[in-house]
């Protein structure tokens, strides 16, 4: 039989012991909802480039070029041949399951750590393989080692560009110049890290398109046609997303993307 100070005992252990199963659930869930934020990012960034490097680390960069926290880095397995088809990135992340510790980048020193689980990504060209159910990035949670491992570097990405007048004077000049190949050598004589060049032809009009997209802003367009003439325009980001016009040669070469949407 409890004596009355055994039970007393008992009453004042209860809720701290409720208190480290419910601290400890949140962690997990604080680390999966952090794990998904890493799979939406890695799904934007892989299906806007095909350099490695450039995937992961604006995926696991904010715009001021930090880590995120509470993320670490483990592997980059590149898929065949180097590409992003098939590569998978594996990840730590640590879930705070004390009050307080909340997600976001205000971390501070009495938020302890209370747990640290792994996740697995597989990358496509077109973004992230999905949960079968949610159709959301899947982050799978694996448990090989997960502690034991080894972090290493998150790639530094080029700065993030965006367009200038410069760069529609640029083109511009470039068109002063007769035929497709012409174009394309003077764009590429002056090549800007980040920004997408692409020329072509469309009924006798010679269409050239700089693009900053995705990590960065900005779209010029230009065309010179049969007769030399040469219209350069920057078109509202609306008509340049997806599901209206394109950034891209045909677009420029076209006309397109110039009248506002009704």
């Amino acid at each position: 039989m409890r004596t009355a100070s055994q039970l007393a005992l008992a009453a004042a252990c209860l809720p701290l012991l409720l208190t480290g199963c419910t601290s400890t659930a949140q962690a997990d869930a604080d680390a999966d909802a952090r794990a998904a934020d890493v799979g939406r990012s890695l799904d934007r960034t892989a299906s806007g480039s095909g350099d490695l490097d450039d995937v992961v680390g604006f995926a696991l960069r904010d715009g001021q070029g930090a880590t995120w926290p509470a993320v670490e880095l483990l592997e980059v397995a590149p898929g065949p041949g180097g590409t992003v088809e098939g590569t998978v990135v594996e990840v730590r992340v640590t879930g705070y399951g004390a009050p307080g510790g909340g997600r976001g980048f205000d971390l501070g020193p009495d938020q302890a750590p209370s747990t640290r689980n792994c996740y697995r990504y597989v990358l496509r060209p077109w973004g992230v393989d999905v949960h079968p159910s949610t159709g959301e990035p899947l982050a799978e949670r694996i448990d090989r080692g997960c502690e034991q491992r080894e972090v290493i570097d998150v790639p530094e990405p080029p700065p993030v560009p965006h367009l200038t007048d410069a760069d529609t004077e640029a083109l511009r000049a470039a068109l002063d110049r007769p035929g497709a190949a012409a174009v394309r050598a003077a764009l590429d004589a002056a090549p800007r890290p980040g920004v997408r060049v692409d020329v072509g032809v469309h009924d006798g009009w010679v269409g050239a398109a700089l693009s900053a997209a995705p990590r960065g802003s900005g779209c010029v367009l230009g065309r010179r046609g049969p007769d030399g003439q040469v219209q350069v325009w920057v078109p509202p980001a609306v008509l340049v997303q997806p599901g209206e016009s394109s950034c891209d040669a045909w677009t420029a070469a076209a006309g397109g993307a110039v009248v506002p949407p009704h």
